[in-house]
């Protein structure tokens, strides 16, 4: 079989599982309370991000990663979020 057969599968294999990965994230519904916030410097040719970290209701941990320093600015640790079925980002409540 020719190698660029081998790049395809593999390609489009990467795509499913991304896929897959992004329905599971959405389809999360949950409540909980920020516990930490963290700053990810990037290199000059990436952007920064930010990573907000909860607690929910349940005792789990879920993660959440924003781009923008704003938003990263108005959310204080002890901030009740709630995440929404559909939404990848939760929202202050």
């Amino acid at each position: 079989m020719p190698e660029y057969i081998y790049t395809v599968i593999i390609v489009i294999v990467i795509i499913v599982i991304a896929f897959f990965y992004s329905k599971k994230k959405a389809n999360e519904e949950w409540k909980g309370e920020l516990i930490r916030k963290r700053k990810n410097y990037g290199d000059e040719n990436s952007v920064d991000t930010y990573t907000l970290v909860f607690r929910t209701e349940d005792g789990k941990k879920k993660k959440g990663k924003i781009t923008s320093l704003k938003d990263f600015n108005n959310w204080k640790v002890g901030d009740k979020a709630e995440k929404k079925k559909g939404e990848y980002v939760p929202r202050k409540i």
